[in-house]
């Protein structure tokens, strides 16, 4: 992890329904998880994003793909980006 630390980080989740399915989504990664119930989808996508990042890191990529997604490391350690606003909005087609 070139001696750079990685405490925990908070990221947002997204989560819809797919007919029987809750589906749950990261945009900051672009991962996503699924599962039966919202309770199981949480815990999926927590794991999916945990694996993904062990896998970042173990391929040296975690620096970059923490950057991209708008972290920033400060000192010694990765700072969560700050959330301006979070919303919805309607657009006409």
């Amino acid at each position: 992890m070139n001696g750079k630390t990685f405490p925990q980080l908070t990221f947002t989740i997204q989560i819809f329904r797919e007919g029987k399915q809750f589906v749950a989504y990261n945009p900051e990664l672009d991962v996503s998880s699924c599962g039966s119930t919202l309770e199981k989808a949480k815990i999926n996508i927590k794991d999916a994003i945990s694996g993904f990042l062990k896998s970042a890191a173990k391929i040296g990529t975690l620096s970059e793909i923490l950057e991209e997604a708008g972290y920033i490391y400060r000192r010694t350690r990765w700072v969560d980006p700050d959330l301006v606003s979070l919303d919805r909005m309607s657009v006409s087609v």
